[in-house]
């Protein structure tokens, strides 16, 4: 039983240590035009996006958060390219394309 109970502890370890980078890790894009984020106005230029485990999206630039909003998140495509943006007519962000992911905006 206690060999049992410590193979599941293992697997849950490994498997938890297993997603931590894809959510801890800082993805960069870059604006070229002013944007905005569920009424955020981001002016061009460089930003870092991280993902948490509570399905928020964290933009920072220059080290201080911008915004906190939530998202979803997809497998990226072939078609895909890492560091684009997909703007909706208004100007708003509708999703960022990363290494490996899309981040999707909810509104």
């Amino acid at each position: 039983m206690r060999r049992l109970f410590t193979a599941a502890l293992l697997i849950a370890l490994v498997a938890i240590l297993a997603a931590s980078p894809l959510w801890a890790k800082a993805h960069s894009f870059k604006l070229i035009k002013p944007a905005s984020i569920n009424g955020t106005e981001l002016r061009p230029g460089h930003y870092k996006v991280e993902l948490n485990a509570e399905n928020e999206a964290v933009i920072s630039r220059d080290g201080r958060v911008v915004v906190k909003t939530r998202a979803e998140t997809r497998p990226s495509s072939k078609t895909d390219l890492p560091g684009s943006v997909l703007l909706a007519a208004d100007g708003s962000i509708e999703e960022i394309c990363l290494k490996g992911l899309v981040v999707v905006f909810v509104r």
